[in-house]
C-alpha cells in the first residue's frame, strides 16, 4: 500500500524503511517522533509511520490491527497533515458567548467553550463570529455553526455559497440549548427559565435539503443520565442520554474508536422528502432501543426535569443524532443573493462603518463541487460543561474529559479541514465508568418515588 502511494505521487512522496534497533540513533529518532514501542524479547519493537516535509514531522504512532479497514484513510490524512505548513482557518459561528478574544478584567469568568477553543487552536487558526457578522473571513478552510440562531442574511448567504463551492461545513443544531438558557437566566441549568432563543435556526439546513427536528427532543430512558433536579435529588432525565459503542457507525473512522458520547435534548436528523435523489445521509450516531422516544421541546423547555421524566412515553423508534450528508446541495437562496440590509448610522464620534463587500463570484444555485456537511442535532454536547471536568493534580487545576464528545468534535473538524494532528489521541475513552445496573435500579426507584409524591 505504501508503495502505491509512492507510485501515485509522481515523485512527490518517497518511502524510507528504517529498522530502529535497540540503543541506536534510529530508535532515538523513532522515540523523538512519537512512535510507540512494543515490548519484545530484545528490547522495543516499532511498527509506526512518520510523514515529514521540511521541519514538519507528523506520526502515526502504531499501526493498530483493529483499524486495518481505516488504514488508507489514516495514511492519507497523515500525509495531508505533514504537507500543510500553515494552520487552516476555522470560522466558528455561534449565538453563544464564544470568543477567542482575551477576557477584559480579572473578574470575568471563562466562557462555555474555553477548553474547546484551546484544543481547536492547536490545529486551526480559529476565528469566532457572532451571528450578526456580515461575511466570512478570507481564506477560510472550514465553517462550523454552533447553535447559530438567526444568522445575518449576508453571513448565511456566504455560508451557503461556501458549501455549494465545495467548502466543508460542520453544523451543531439544537432544538433546546441549555447553554443559551443558562446565559440568558444566569441560573443553574436545572433552574434556568424558558428561553425564547434556545432553539437554533434550521433555515439553512432545510434549504440544503436536511431537516433537524425542532419541535421535539430525542430521549432514551434506557441510557438516561442523572441530572440534579429542583429538589436537589438526582433525576434520571430521558432527554439527557449516553450513546455507547452500539450507537456509532462501525464503518466510519470518526466513530471507530469512540466509547461514549453524551447528549442533552438533541434533535433528530433526516433528509427532506425529495432530497434523497441528490443527497446521501450516512448516520454517525444512531440511538435505538425500546427506551427511545421524544419529549415536546416546549415541555422540556418549561421543565422541571422531574415532571418531564415522569410524563415521558417511549415509542421505540430509532433516531439519528449525528450524520454526514454529501452530494449535490441546492442553494437556500434560489433567487440569488439577499439584498443588503440598511446600515445603521454611526454613532457620534465613531468612524463611519465600512460598506459590506458584494458577494464574490456569480451566484451558485446548486453545488459546483460535491459538498461536505456533518451535522449534530445538539450544540450543548460540544461545550465545556458537557465535555470536561476540573480536578486537582499536584496542587494545579487540570481538565479531564468525561466522555468522547470533545474528541469527536475535534476529529470531525480536523477531518473536514484535511488534517489528522492528534486524531489518534482524541478518541480516548471516558474517565467515568458508570454503574449501569445501579442506574437502572435508580430509574425504577425514581418512577415509584415520583408517583407517590404526586398522589
Amino acid at each position: 500500500l505504501l508503495r502505491e502511494y509512492v507510485a501515485a505521487s509522481g515523485g512527490k512522496v518517497r518511502l524510507v524503511v528504517t529498522d530502529p534497533r535497540p540503543d541506536t540513533k534510529e530508535e532515538q529518532r523513532a522515540q523523538r517522533h512519537g512512535l510507540a514501542g512494543l515490548r519484545a524479547a530484545q528490547g522495543n519493537a516499532y511498527l509506526g509511520l512518520t510523514a515529514q516535509q521540511a521541519d514538519t514531522v507528523k506520526a502515526l504512532p502504531m499501526l493498530d490491527p483493529s483499524r486495518e479497514r481505516f488504514l488508507e484513510f489514516d495514511l492519507s490524512k497523515l500525509i495531508a497533515s505533514a504537507s500543510r505548513l500553515d494552520r487552516p482557518k476555522l470560522a466558528l459561528i455561534s449565538s453563544l458567548p464564544i470568543t477567542t478574544a482575551s477576557p477584559q478584567g480579572g473578574d470575568q469568568q471563562p466562557g462555555p467553550a474555553e477548553f474547546l477553543l484551546a484544543e481547536l487552536g492547536q490545529t486551526f487558526e480559529v476565528v469566532t463570529l457572532n451571528t450578526t457578522a456580515k461575511e466570512l473571513p478570507a481564506d477560510v478552510a472550514v465553517v462550523a455553526l454552533a447553535h447559530a440562531h438567526h444568522l445575518d442574511e449576508q453571513l448565511a448567504y456566504a455560508v451557503d455559497q461556501f458549501l455549494l463551492n465545495g467548502g466543508p461545513v460542520f453544523a451543531a443544531v439544537d432544538p433546546l440549548s441549555r447553554i443559551q438558557k443558562f446565559s440568558q437566566g444566569g441560573m443553574p441549568f436545572m433552574m434556568a427559565p424558558m428561553a425564547m432563543t434556545a432553539a437554533s435556526d434550521p433555515a439553512l439546513l432545510r434549504g440544503w435539503g436536511v431537516n433537524v427536528e425542532m419541535d421535539a427532543v430525542t430521549a432514551d430512558a434506557a441510557t438516561s443520565v442523572a441530572i440534579r433536579g429542583q429538589r436537589g435529588d438526582a433525576v434520571q432525565y430521558p432527554a439527557a442520554f449516553a450513546a455507547g459503542p452500539a450507537s456509532f457507525a462501525p464503518d466510519s473512522p470518526l466513530g471507530s474508536d469512540l466509547r461514549e458520547m453524551a447528549f442533552m435534548e438533541a434533535g433528530a436528523i433526516a433528509l427532506i422528502s425529495g432530497a434523497e435523489a441528490r443527497l446521501k445521509l450516512e448516520p454517525l450516531v444512531t440511538q435505538s432501543g425500546a427506551g427511545m422516544g421524544a419529549v415536546p421541546t416546549a415541555a422540556a423547555n418549561a421543565g422541571p426535569f422531574e415532571k418531564v421524566a415522569l410524563a415521558f412515553k417511549a415509542d421505540g423508534k430509532a433516531r439519528v443524532v449525528a450524520a454526514t450528508v454529501s452530494g449535490n446541495f441546492t442553494s437556500a437562496y434560489p433567487k440569488g443573493a439577499p439584498a443588503p440590509a440598511a446600515e445603521e448610522p454611526a454613532r457620534p464620534g465613531e468612524p463611519p462603518k465600512a460598506p459590506v463587500a458584494p458577494p464574490a463570484g456569480p451566484h451558485l444555485a446548486a453545488s459546483q463541487k460535491p459538498g461536505r456537511l456533518i451535522i449534530v442535532a445538539d450544540s450543548d454536547f460540544m461545550m465545556d460543561p458537557f465535555t470536561v471536568r476540573q480536578r486537582q493534580v499536584g496542587g494545579q487545576a487540570a481538565m479531564e474529559p468525561i466522555n468522547d464528545n470533545l474528541g469527536f468534535v475535534v476529529s470531525v473538524l480536523e477531518t473536514l479541514g484535511g488534517s489528522d494532528e492528534l486524531v489518534s489521541l482524541r478518541s480516548k475513552g471516558t474517565s467515568l465508568r458508570p454503574f449501569k445496573k445501579v442506574q437502572e435500579l435508580e430509574r425504577v426507584a425514581q418512577l415509584r418515588y415520583q408517583a407517590k409524591l404526586d398522589e
